[in-house]
């Protein structure tokens, strides 16, 4: 329940923060549910309160050579958004990349880590240091905006594959769980792209 009810309440309001979302099709209703110990028949659902997951914006990239980066604020995000950062470090299999404080780590493989965070007013970019690179090893991190995401944000199935050295980047197929999630495709390429 995303607000208390009423014994005598006749509509809920839901937050589905992971799993299978909930049906809206017709014929799917009435169903059963258990609430609290108490058997409740629900006759139909809408999302009339939910948001429209939306992309906002991509802040400017940031590059360094072994170096800490502060990739640029996405333009327009608001209190609210989820910010999503692609940071990478060019030594696959020993670099890697740190968590700045505050940022919960969505994907972690190899020299490359998703993070993401709840963007709250008066918040700043985070400088996004590395571990166990070298002289000549390209850091990279770029930051994205993301409005009408669930704030809980779980990662509902990846799939991950370090490439052989190639001009394309080739990428596993991935299966989706359930309707309604967002896809995110990290591309990066030792140093020139993310």
């Amino acid at each position: 329940l995303s607000a208390d009810i009423t014994a005598t309440a006749m509509s809920v309001s839901l937050l589905t923060p992971s799993g299978a979302l909930w049906t809206a099709d017709p014929a799917q209703f009435p169903v059963d549910v258990e609430v609290g110990g108490e058997r409740i028949t629900v006759s139909g659902m809408s999302g009339a309160g939910a948001s429209a997951v939306t992309f906002v914006a991509a802040g400017a990239g940031a590059e360094g050579d072994n170096a800490s980066v502060t990739p640029g604020a996405p333009a327009g995000v608001a209190a609210g958004d989820v910010v999503i950062i692609q940071a990478s470090i060019r030594s696959s299999g020993t670099g890697t990349v740190d968590t700045p404080v505050g940022w919960r780590v969505l994907l972690e493989y190899g020299n490359c880590k998703l993070l993401a965070r709840v963007w709250v007013a008066g918040d700043a970019m985070p400088t996004i240091t590395f571990t166990s690179g070298s002289a000549g090893d390209t850091t990279l991190a770029r930051g994205y905006a993301i409005r009408g995401l669930h704030p809980a944000l779980a990662v509902a199935a990846s799939a991950t594959q370090l490439n052989a050295s190639a001009q394309d980047i080739a990428y596993p197929a991935l299966v989706v769980p359930y309707p309604g999630c967002l896809i995110v495709y990290y591309g990066w390429k030792q140093d020139d792209y993310t």
